[in-house]
């Protein structure tokens, strides 16, 4: 009889950690989701663990013994990173490094999530080979990630993940649920006509990364992003519609008016055909499609 194939998922309890969890679970994975802190009420058992030190996560992966480890935790507000660059950079590029290390010592395959933040936006349209050049904290700690984990574990997979949309296990973990919170007061909503993004449905990131693993994906770098460039206004007028209100409350404003830190960037929008070369696929779902407002089930 076959052993079921496992995987250990970080940060389950964020946006994509818990998506992520749910299709590996619907698939007949085994799965165990880790964090740092018990979470209350999370519906699926989990796995704490205080210090994701070197020897800790040494003792936890070798009793677990995962095909997989999938990292999605992280430090992701680009504004709380700039305020706490020092705990910024022990989450998103020790962490990670530290990781990879383990992971390659156990012959596991490490799957960590990146950001289409790790470009400057003065181009768009950025392919894996195009360089790098993060503008702020969170940005650059991403980078470093990036640059120490192939030396680290051979067996990765890094996705730069382009801007998510979709709904969070509890409400409040996504943008979309703070959108929509927003909407539901009458708040009128800025929204960009000069800051461009390939945002995806988390619902088809989440899928896009269970697949490129039960596909044996080749390791290395690849663009997690829709085919569907959209500024911020076009895009807040669909996800609008879709939840059923009105785009009256979407105001239309432009980049230089932002006086908040840090800086953004004007179009980082990602080309996705090396991950859809590697998967033998022809689309990938924007936030237009119906995917984008579908609820997470476990």
């Amino acid at each position: 009889m076959n052993r079921r194939k496992s995987v250990l998922i970080t940060g389950v309890n964020g946006l994509l950690g818990a998506w992520v969890y749910s299709d590996f679970l619907r698939n007949g994975w085994n799965v165990t989701g880790l964090v740092r802190r018990k979470i209350e009420n999370f519906p699926v058992p989990l796995e704490v663990l205080p210090n994701w030190d070197e020897p800790s996560l040494f003792s936890l992966l070798d009793n677990f013994e995962p095909d997989v480890v999938v990292h999605t935790a992280a430090m992701s507000s680009t504004s709380e990173a700039e305020i706490n660059p020092g705990i910024t950079h022990h989450a998103n590029t020790e962490i990670p490094k530290i990781l990879a290390a383990v992971t390659g010592r156990l012959s596991i395959r490490l799957v960590h999530c990146s950001t289409d933040l790790v470009f400057d936006g003065l181009e768009g349209n950025y392919s894996e080979t195009d360089q790098v050049n993060p503008q702020h904290t969170y940005g650059k700690t991403k980078t470093e990630a990036e640059f120490l984990i192939p030396g680290l574990n051979p067996d990765h997979l890094i996705f730069r993940l382009a801007l998510m949309a979709g709904f969070s296990w509890d409400g409040n973990h996504g943008f979309l649920d703070s959108f929509r919170k927003s909407l539901e007061s009458g708040k009128p909503q800025p929204a960009f006509t000069d800051e461009f993004r390939t945002a995806i449905p988390v619902s088809v990131a989440s899928n896009l990364i269970s697949e490129s693993v039960n596909h044996q994906t080749e390791p290395g770098l690849y663009h997690l992003a829709s085919d569907e460039k959209l500024n911020r206004y076009e895009m807040a007028c669909i996800l609008s519609e879709k939840l059923g209100f009105s785009t009256e409350l979407i105001i239309p404003a432009k980049l230089e008016s932002f006086t908040g830190k840090p800086v953004r960037q004007p179009d980082v929008s990602m080309n996705n055909q090396k991950l859809k070369r590697a998967l033998g696929i022809s689309e990938i779902p924007g936030v237009s499609s119906e995917e984008t407002i579908r609820k997470i089930v476990f």
